[in-house]
């Protein structure tokens, strides 16, 4: 994704933008810590990247779906998640986000959308929810210089901001941002002379801003958490790295090199001596400040090292807090033959707010700990009390005892006689064992003839078994013979049906026989008697056949 000058975008521009849009991010740490966060216009989803180290969850949506593929690339974390949307329609539940967050996006869009999306934030905030949006200050972003930024549509003035934000918000912090000696954020409706005359003497409560950031809510924020803040600006430092050759630390031996701040982050560089003989090598980042480290990387040419120790009063978030201004840092590792060593990696500085946070905690640390040495007193005088309860029972247990060691001799002569009948008990013992012996044999003796009679048992009943199949098989032979013979006899009879009626019909047949051949013989006769001889001579041989 390439800068075109419609979104900030990491890498590809540096300077004071860069510091003013991560300024802002950085500003609001203790308004989302914890919270579930929507960053309204993510771009590249650098900001969102910034809020999800400190969110419980971070959101991030932009209208562009080039912007969130890039974010989805760049940054991965648990809590971290991009979508492809716009601000006229949040993808979103009523009611689901403790905190959204929109930097220099409302200007973007024309009136109509700008209350659309107001509308959407008022719907997707919770009812305590916070809505921290930022936008160019018109007066010096475009009117004084004759400047018109391409991508702008609908730009306001500081007072016009307030009323737009107060018809959807009831309570409404403004802050202005701008570059005077540091990049710096203040509340506008709450700056006090002595703020500028201690923090930074020529700026002047009149300056216009270039930028004003504002903090809204419908329910009263109480208390009001301050997000004025100061990022000092490409500053450099002297750095210091010790090194010890058996005699301890000194300022004889070690290695001075310059530390390069952009406000947010820092390099320093050094050029190492013969590393052989160094027992011991020790890091002090600056002098003169009280401040917070949160080391990247240190790059070592040749070999490993890390850091073993330091003299942070505590670690937060990452960072090591120095309440000292000789912070320093113990390392250890394979370094003999390194040449050279880079330490990379975030800072900021403790400021009055924090340090006096410190000396208060550590005052009531120190009360904490005179009340627990005052109760620790008090215990004392307990346990002697105790100790003196104690020797008193201690001498009324030395007079049992002895009344224990009398008893226990009696004891003892109670235990020979026990003993005695011990020795008597064990000889019974003995005896009713050889019985109980003999009783095993005879009891194992039976087990075996039981054993013998069960497998006769088992014998005898596979042979009926094997009777009971033969009988039943004899029986289902019978059964078979018994129809054979049923079936025989039916044929029988039918046989003997069908002859009779045969035998009927023979005769009734031979008896029309009989009929006939007297009627042909009578024809016969007939005939010979009509005819002549010749003529009659064929039927005379048929007369002499039948």
């Amino acid at each position: 994704m390439k800068y075109t000058g419609e979104r900030f975008i990491p890498g590809q521009v540096e300077g004071d933008i860069k510091i003013e849009h991560t300024h802002r991010y950085q500003c609001i740490t203790e308004y989302i810590k914890d919270k579930i966060v929507l960053d309204a216009a993510c771009g590249d989803g650098y900001g969102t990247d910034i809020i999800a180290d400190n969110a419980l969850k971070a959101f991030g949506i932009d209208i562009s779906q080039e912007a969130i593929d890039t974010a989805k690339n760049k940054y991965h974390k648990e809590n971290l998640e991009f979508l492809n949307a716009s601000v006229e329609k949040l993808p979103f539940e009523d009611s689901s986000m403790d905190v959204i967050v929109s930097f220099e996006t409302i200007e973007h869009v024309n009136e109509k959308i700008q209350n659309r999306f107001l509308s959407e934030v008022k719907r997707v905030l919770k009812h305590d929810g916070l809505f921290i949006v930022s936008t160019p200050n018109k007066q010096v972003y475009s009117d004084l210089p004759g400047y018109k930024n391409e991508y702008h549509q609908k730009e306001f003035y500081v007072e016009e901001f307030k009323d737009f934000l107060k018809t959807y918000f009831m309570h409404v912090n403004m802050y202005s941002q701008s570059f005077e000696r540091f990049n710096i954020i203040i509340n506008i409706d709450n700056v006090t002379d002595n703020f500028h005359n201690n923090i930074i003497q020529d700026y002047n409560k009149n300056t216009l801003s270039t930028y004003v950031i504002a903090i809204c809510s419908r329910t009263e924020m109480n208390p009001v958490k301050n997000i004025q803040s100061i990022i000092y600006c490409n500053q450099t430092f002297q750095s210091s790295l010790y090194l010890d050759f058996g005699n301890g630390f000194s300022e004889e031996h070690k290695v001075i090199s310059v530390l390069q701040y952009n406000g947010v982050e820092f390099i320093v560089n050094f050029d190492l001596p013969n590393m052989k003989l160094v027992k011991a090598l020790r890091w002090d980042p600056l002098e003169g400040v009280f401040c917070k480290i949160k080391l990247g990387k240190i790059i070592l040419d040749n070999g490993t090292i890390l850091v073993s120790s330091s003299n942070a009063a505590y670690k937060k978030e990452g960072f090591f807090v120095f309440t000292t201004m000789d912070p320093m840092y113990e390392l250890e590792g394979e370094y003999h033959n390194a040449t050279r060593i880079a330490f990379k990696g975030k800072m900021g500085f403790v400021s009055s707010v924090e340090l006096n946070d410190i000396i208060l905690n550590t005052i009531q640390t120190s009360n904490n700990i005179k009340t627990i040495n005052e109760k620790l007193l008090l215990n004392l005088e307990q346990l002697k009390e105790s100790h003196r309860t104690i020797n008193e029972e201690k001498l009324r247990l030395q007079e049992r005892l002895k009344i224990s060691i009398e008893e226990n001799k009696r004891l003892q002569e109670y235990s020979n006689m026990i003993i005695e009948d011990k020795a008597v008990l064990q000889s019974n013992y003995s005896n009713i064992t050889k019985e109980m012996d003999k009783l095993q044999v005879n009891n194992n003796n039976v087990v075996e003839e039981t054993v013998r009679l069960q497998d006769n048992y088992n014998i005898i009943l596979e042979k009926l078994q094997k009777v009971q199949e033969n009988y039943n098989i004899e029986i289902s032979e019978k059964n078979k013979l018994q129809l054979d013979y049923n079936n025989i006899c039916r044929e029988n009879e039918i046989m003997l049906y069908k002859y009779k009626v045969n035998e009927a019909q023979s005769v009734t047949l031979q008896n029309s026989m009989r009929a006939e051949t007297e009627k042909l013989k009578q024809t016969l006769d007939s005939i010979l008697a009509s005819k002549s001889w010749k003529m009659t001579k064929p039927f005379r041989k048929f007369k002499d056949f039948l």
